[in-house]
């Protein structure tokens, strides 16, 4: 069964006639919004074109643009000669819209340098809540040891280093075991490579390799000993030297 009325469709109508040219992206606002207040559920079928279009007070073609979008973030999925439902299940599209968000919202490098650590800060948090943490820690210590052997060579490689880094934060939020969290750290990671090679290099250049080894040792210390309150101060640490880098450019 699909419901056909709700508050939800009459702020549309309200909204669309005061707003013209955004009709469409008030049917996704719509569809939306019923899907986080629970009157639209994970696996129900949307009611055909015509009844949203009527519904919503809009065209057909409006309706079915919204569709596509919607279809396009891994909301709906289209069965064939059967209708038009609601994604069941967590799709990797579904992030994709808050990926273009952040990289045309977000002014600068330090933006998400420091999104990155607001959400590093929460991912360590978690996972030290996590009763089987100490089995990621063999992992943490061999990609330290990785990173160490490499920065100690005559001339290191920066995307070696980063590469090993980009594992070592992964393997942390893999223990939390939730795929959305998976993803949005993956994403941000990707976002902030360019800053972070550039800080890696700095790091070698100015021979303070040590002391980058030192911040990953740091981390699986606070893990190890589940140190709650040295959270913040050991990811502060970790991005510090990079807020520096890229504020000298």
């Amino acid at each position: 069964m699909y419901n056909t009325d709700n508050s939800a469709t009459r702020e549309v109508r309200g909204q669309a006639k005061s707003r013209p040219g955004n009709y469409v992206n008030q049917v996704i606002q719509a569809i939306t919004d019923e899907i986080i207040n629970g009157t639209l559920h994970p696996g129900d079928r949307l009611a055909p074109e015509s009844e949203l279009a009527k519904k919503y007070d809009v065209g057909r073609n409006t309706v079915r643009e919204a569709v596509k979008q919607l279809q396009a973030y891994g909301v709906l999925y289209i069965k064939r000669a059967d209708g038009t439902y609601i994604e069941d299940s967590f799709n990797e599209k579904m992030l994709d819209p808050l990926l273009y968000n952040l990289i045309y919202t977000s002014k600068d490098q330090n933006d998400l340098v420091q999104l990155r650590s607001i959400i590093e800060t929460g991912i360590i948090q978690l996972a030290m809540e996590n009763e089987n943490i100490g089995e990621v820690l063999p992992r943490l210590l061999e990609l330290t040891d990785e990173t160490e052997r490499e920065l100690k060579k005559e001339e290191p490689s920066a995307d070696r280093v980063l590469e090993l880094d980009l594992k070592f934060h992964s393997a942390i939020a893999g223990t939390i075991e939730n795929p959305q969290v998976n993803v949005l750290t993956s994403f941000i990671a990707r976002m902030t490579v360019p800053s972070r090679k550039k800080a890696v290099e700095e790091w070698i250049r100015l021979g303070k390799q040590d002391e980058f080894i030192e911040l990953h040792r740091d981390i699986i210390h606070v893990i190890k000993n589940r140190d709650f309150p040295k959270i913040n101060e050991v990811v502060n640490n970790h991005y510090v030297f990079l807020r520096k880098v890229l504020n000298k450019e």
